[in-house]
C-alpha cells in the first residue's frame, strides 16, 4: 500500500473531523466546489463568476422562499393575471389611491419579488408581491394594528386593498 502524503493525511483526519459536526451534504458540496475551483487551477477569472453565479441563485431561491411564506401568512391573497411589472406599480397606486402613506418599496431582484409597506392612521400595511410566472402575480397584504399586547389584524382592510391591486392591474393590463 502505498503511504499517503503529509497533506492527503491532514486532509483526512480533516474530512474525519468535519463529519461530526457538519452534515455530510454540506460536506459533498463544499469539496464539490473545491474540486472545480482546483480543475480550473486557480483561476480567478473562470472560478468568480461560476461561484457567484451558484451564490446568488441559492440566495434567490431562499428569498423567493421567504417572500412565498410571507404571501401565505397574509390576510388577504390574489394571484392576478398581470405581469409583475404592473402589478407592482398597480399596487403602489391602489395603496396611494386608498389614502395610505408608502413608506417602503423594497425590490429584492428585478421582476422577482418584493415588499411595500405603508402606513394609515394606526394601521400597518404590508403588501409582498413575487412573479409566478411571466403574466402571472401573486400579492399577500396584511394589515395590522398594534394593541397593546399583540397587533390586532384587520382582515377587512387587507382584503379591500388586495381587490383594489386587483382593479388597478387589470387598468394596466
Amino acid at each position: 500500500m502505498a503511504r499517503k502524503s503529509v497533506t492527503e493525511e491532514k486532509l483526512h483526519i480533516l474530512i474525519g473531523n468535519l463529519r461530526d459536526w457538519i452534515p455530510m451534504k454540506t460536506v459533498s458540496y463544499v469539496l464539490f466546489l473545491a474540486g472545480v475551483c482546483l480543475s480550473l487551477q486557480g483561476c480567478v477569472y473562470l472560478a468568480a463568476p461560476a461561484t457567484t453565479a451558484v451564490i446568488g441563485g441559492a440566495a434567490l431561491a431562499i428569498k423567493g422562499a421567504e417572500l412565498q411564506s410571507q404571501i401565505k401568512t397574509a390576510d388577504a391573497q390574489e394571484d392576478i393575471a398581470v405581469p409583475f411589472e404592473k402589478t407592482w406599480d398597480a399596487s403602489i397606486a391602489a395603496l396611494l389611491d386608498i389614502d395610505i402613506e408608502v413608506t417602503l418599496k423594497k425590490r429584492d431582484a428585478p421582476e422577482n419579488g418584493g415588499l411595500i409597506r405603508g402606513k394609515a392612521d394606526e394601521t400597518d400595511v404590508k403588501v409582498v408581491l413575487i412573479k409566478l410566472t411571466e403574466k402571472i402575480s401573486e400579492v399577500g397584504v396584511s394589515a395590522t394594528r398594534p394593541g397593546c399586547l399583540w397587533a390586532s389584524h384587520d382582515k377587512a382592510l387587507a382584503e379591500l386593498i388586495a381587490s383594489k391591486i386587483r382593479e388597478e392591474a387589470q387598468k394596466q393590463k
